[in-house]
């Protein structure tokens, strides 16, 4: 529930009162909260003492700095006994505000290896849409809209001379755009699958070759966590703590400027014809998603520090 002109503050408000009597009613040992400037505004509130927050990269790169919430957030974080950051540079954020800092909780939400994994049949995708076994495959499975800047993407496959097939996979306010950008270069190989259930996505980026992505922001994309698991080498605009997962020419490819489609096409390319290059990428990236990003462990990991904070109260 956000404050502001969309939802308003009587809204708040009233789901804040809601809130309070769920407490009331539940006697929970914990709340657990997403979003600081939002949902987390609103526990803070409650008076409850064990509340537990989750912080996302929107919520400290852009809106704590954004009034009211540069005033209203700042009284109620501190309120919070434990604070969850997927990557160490939204901690270096968090910690700006925060001074628990030994309670902030570095740990990512994971991937779901049931759902991605190299195990998967990447054949089924390519006979759904025509794609031949010899053909190149580039994903972009990202929402459809500015911030995700699959436009970028879309320049770049036009720029590759390889004989490639570019697979957009999401929807959302861009597609028709993104599609008119496709249509004009002629590029007749582009496939919009639009949205697909996540239960399916894993199937999609098995069928690639590459996974591409040029997004203005992210903290950490876990679209690209999962293409990692499922063995498919990535390259991405480096934003938010994507070098922590992608590590510029060890594992991946990372450009600087999210505009720079032709630098992100001669990443593209060398991967496609590098097969060792390829083959290294995915060995390295399927190690660090393994040992960094397991859903279960990552979960009870952060379980775990939740009941120490109980414990502990």
């Amino acid at each position: 529930y956000r404050i502001g002109k969309k939802y308003g503050v009587l809204s708040f408000l009233s789901n804040l009162m809601k809130l309070k009597r769920a407490i009331k009613k539940e006697k929970p040992d914990i709340v657990y909260t997403q979003y600081l400037t939002t949902y987390g505004i609103m526990a803070g509130m409650t008076g409850f003492k064990n509340l537990a927050l989750s912080v996302i990269g929107s919520d400290i790169y852009t809106h704590i700095k954004k009034f009211p919430f540069n005033i209203i957030t700042k009284s109620y974080v501190n309120k919070f006994k434990m604070i969850n950051v997927e990557c160490e540079g939204v901690k270096s954020e968090v910690m700006k505000y925060y001074k628990y800092h030994d309670k902030v909780v570095v740990k990512n939400w994971g991937v779901d290896f049931k759902l991605f994994n190299t195990g998967i049949d990447r054949t089924e995708i390519r006979k759904r849409y025509g794609i031949g076994d010899n053909e190149k495959v580039i994903i972009s499975a990202r929402a459809l809209i500015p911030r995700c800047n699959v436009e970028t993407v879309i320049r770049a496959v036009n720029e590759i001379k390889n004989d490639v097939r570019l697979l957009v996979v999401g929807d959302g306010e861009s597609a028709q755009q993104l599609k008119k950008i496709a249509d004009d270069f002629g590029m007749t190989k582009t496939i919009f699958t639009g949205a697909v259930e996540h239960k399916e996505l894993g199937k999609y980026l098995r069928a690639a070759d590459v996974y591409a992505q040029a997004s203005l922001g992210d903290t950490v994309s876990i679209t690209m966590l999962d293409a990692m698991a499922c063995g498919v080498p990535c390259v991405s605009s480096n934003v938010g703590c994507t070098s922590e997962f992608i590590r510029d020419g060890f594992n991946g490819f990372l450009i600087e400027d999210f505009t720079d489609y032709k630098k992100l096409a001669g990443h593209i390319e060398h991967i496609l014809n590098d097969k060792e290059l390829a083959k290294s990428f995915v060995d390295k990236s399927l190690e660090i998603v393994s040992t960094e990003c397991e859903e279960n462990k990552n979960m009870e990991y952060i379980e775990d520090k939740m009941k120490e904070l109980v414990l502990s109260s």
